[in-house]
């Protein structure tokens, strides 16, 4: 019997896996970043502690700028390098990734 889940090997869901990781926590970063400065809404935790003090305190910022960026920034290249690496296989093998492009 052949089925859907067989026409796929398990390297294929990891890498789609890591992609919508990544694009949530893309999304993520992005939200405290729009809500960072929005005082209409402020951020709130599930957990119960306030948010606000720890987006707004010394360490949010590295070089004078946000980290809610360089978490932007991460994620961003994180999923484009899955996409890239999913559909050119050949720039895989050309950067020496023999173990993941398998």
């Amino acid at each position: 019997m052949y089925t859907l889940f067989m026409a796929f090997s398990e390297d294929f869901f990891v890498r789609i896996i890591i992609f919508v990781l990544g694009l949530c926590g893309f999304m993520v970063a992005r939200h405290i970043y729009k809500h960072k400065n929005n005082a209409e809404s402020p951020l709130v935790c599930p957990i119960g502690f306030d948010c606000d003090f720890v987006v707004h305190s010394n360490y949010s910022e590295f070089m004078h700028v946000p980290l809610e960026v360089f978490g932007m920034i991460y994620y961003a290249l994180l999923s484009l390098f899955i996409l890239v690496l999913f559909w050119f296989p050949a720039i895989c093998r050309a950067l020496y990734l023999y173990y993941y492009c398998r």
